[in-house]
């Protein structure tokens, strides 16, 4: 639609009953970064709204607050994400895998290269990252989830699959005035896997949302005078994730790995023998 009009919207309550309400459409500007924490215990979250033109400066200047920080990992939350821009998504995914190396390719119906990109000369991340997708998650944010999926390491997919529109579909006009939205070009990343419209990308770990309640009862004023400061960040992070079991299961391998001396950042010293 166009901005000024209306859009007739049915509201199912909790209570079953639905209700009819106009809404008026509006542009409105929404960051790249929708939101940067660091949540309790030692995890970053960053969830992007998108990967839009020329947004992967604020993007890479967002994560790299963590490099060198010892924290345990980081969670990329790319549901619901979007974008339009290949260079902005090739220079985020750089951050994740070792110079030079291919990211991705765009390829045309004859298979043949529109374009190839391959990681620049960028700081590297140097903690486990646990990337959240859904299917929703499309564009440019849904090439990156591609493109980590065959190019990164220590990068772990968690999720729904995606919707199948990694930068691969164009909006075509037709003589009445519609544009029809089609697949022009296939997108195929480093390992080989070819993307072009049939599915998504699929996660290496499936989690959906569910809509059980997730309640955790108010412990006694007695109990929580004697809880240690690492017991209250425990408490504080599941407080943080209730409700959303995704960004739950998440932290919940940050933190399994974390115990296992495996989430540790990588030091910059030589070996010793």
């Amino acid at each position: 639609g166009e901005e000024g009009g209306a859009v007739e919207l049915e509201v199912r309550g909790a209570d079953g009953v639905v209700r009819q309400t106009n809404v008026t459409l509006t542009a409105a500007h929404a960051p790249v970064v929708a939101l940067a924490e660091d949540l309790p215990t030692g995890i970053a979250y960053v969830k992007l709204s998108g990967i839009q033109e020329k947004s992967d400066r604020e993007i890479v200047s967002t994560l790299r607050r963590w490099v060198g920080t010892g924290t345990a990992g980081l969670i990329l939350d790319l549901r619901g994400a979007g974008g339009v821009d290949a260079e902005a998504t090739a220079s985020v995914a750089s951050l994740f895998a070792p110079e030079s190396a291919m990211l991705f390719a765009l390829r045309d119906a004859d298979d043949q290269d529109i374009a190839v990109y391959k990681a620049s000369p960028a700081f590297r991340m140097d903690m486990p990252v646990m990337v959240l997708v859904d299917e929703r998650t499309h564009g440019a944010a849904e090439a990156l989830a591609a493109i980590l999926t065959g190019s990164a390491q220590g990068v772990m997919l968690i999720g729904e699959p995606t919707a199948g529109d990694p930068l691969i579909r164009e909006f075509v006009d037709m003589p009445d005035g519609w544009k029809l939205h089609i697949v022009t070009r296939r997108l195929v990343t480093a390992d080989g896997v070819s993307y072009n419209g049939l599915e998504g990308v699929k996660p290496h770990l499936a989690a959906t949302p569910d809509l059980v309640p997730d309640f955790e009862p108010e412990w006694p004023e007695q109990v929580k005078q004697k809880m240690t400061d690492e017991e209250k960040d425990d408490r504080r992070l599941r407080d943080r994730v209730r409700g959303d079991p995704v960004l739950r299961r998440a932290v919940d391998l940050l933190q399994g790995l974390r115990a296992l001396n495996l989430g540790a950042s990588r030091t910059t010293e030589p070996a010793r023998n």
